[in-house]
């Protein structure tokens, strides 16, 4: 079940701006298809003076073609990133759906998906971050969001999310797991003195789940790793037994 964390005062700057932007995506757009159906008329120029009333119209025709060619884009763009949302959890994209597209408001998401307020809010929160990192036009990292998460959960827990949303932007764009590996290898450079231990077994965790980010550590904390691996690996076999 989700867990309600507050949004800091940049958090809810993105937050406003994944919100304005799906709106426009999804009112401004059908709009601008409808509106522009016929673009620039043929027309011969031999017959257009100065000051002449087709020039105008031209003009005018003109920046609704590019209008819509920018509504489009936006489209496709917000397509692309609700599409990674999906493959990352479908219930979030479902739940900025019906928030942003039909307008519908907490008390009837609360009956539609069997949630409460806080948690219909912390999973419309986790979204709009989601799609504020993906947006590259938005001023949102991936340690933002790391840090939204590690306020309120455990380092284990905040970590996993990361790799969760970095792994799914891997697989839906093609691309490897080089952004996971040097996250991770941010993080623990950066992490206090007393979570290292942690971190490294999260981490080993994180790697025993998904075999195919290549983790690499420093000498003097492969001792930890692979104490910390024999661990986990003995009570994965007790378990199975």
């Amino acid at each position: 079940m989700g867990q309600w964390i507050k949004l800091n005062k940049h958090e809810i700057h993105v937050k406003r701006e994944v919100i304005h932007n799906l709106i426009k995506m999804d009112k401004s757009v059908y709009a601008t298809f409808t509106e522009t159906e016929d673009y620039i008329p043929s027309f011969s120029t031999s017959v257009i003076v100065v000051g002449d009333s087709s020039i105008k119209k031209v003009g005018k025709q003109f920046a609704a073609l590019m209008k819509k060619l920018e509504a489009e884009e936006h489209y496709y763009k917000y397509s692309q990133l609700l599409a990674i949302l999906e493959k990352y959890d479908c219930r979030l994209r479902e739940i900025i759906e019906y928030r942003c597209f039909m307008n519908s408001n907490f008390e009837n998401m609360v009956y539609k998906f069997y949630l409460d307020r806080r948690q219909i809010a912390y999973y419309f929160n986790t979204a709009c971050l989601i799609i504020a990192y993906l947006d590259r036009n938005i001023d949102f990292s991936i340690i933002d969001y790391f840090n939204y998460y590690k306020r309120n959960h455990t380092l284990n827990y905040a970590l996993n999310a990361v790799v969760k949303i970095l792994l799914t932007e891997a697989e839906i764009k093609n691309l490897d797991t080089t952004k996971i590996f040097n996250f991770l290898a941010a993080e623990l450079k950066n992490c206090k003195k007393e979570e290292t231990n942690e971190f490294v077994s999260a981490v080993y965790r994180i790697s025993y789940k998904h075999p195919e980010i290549k983790i690499k550590l420093k000498p003097q904390l492969e001792e930890n790793y692979v104490g910390i691996k024999h661990k986990i690996e003995e009570k994965t076999k007790s378990s199975i037994l």
